[in-house]
């Protein structure tokens, strides 16, 4: 019964705002690229990106399972500023 009570007692709305309110900051709202994604946003193939990662120029990705890779697009967006002048 205590149970009961207590999640009648939640404020769902306050929950939602929050949650609202972290979706909208921008640490939340990174989208997370493959590697097709990654190349069409640099202008370059997909075989470019292997090579810029095996020779270190392109950042770790943030997410690795197997085969799979994301790179985070804000941190692309960031590191594209000041590379694209290195090409």
């Amino acid at each position: 019964m205590q149970r009961t009570a207590n999640i009648m007692n939640f404020d769902f709305e306050a929950m939602k705002r929050k949650i609202r309110q972290r979706l909208e900051s921008s640490e939340l709202s990174d989208k997370l690229i493959s590697r097709s994604t990654l190349a069409g946003k640099l202008g370059v193939g997909i075989s470019t990106t292997y090579r810029w990662q095996k020779e270190g120029f392109l950042p770790e990705p943030h997410f690795k399972r197997g085969k799979t890779k994301r790179w985070s697009e804000n941190e692309i967006d960031l590191w594209w500023k000041t590379a694209k002048d290195k090409v």
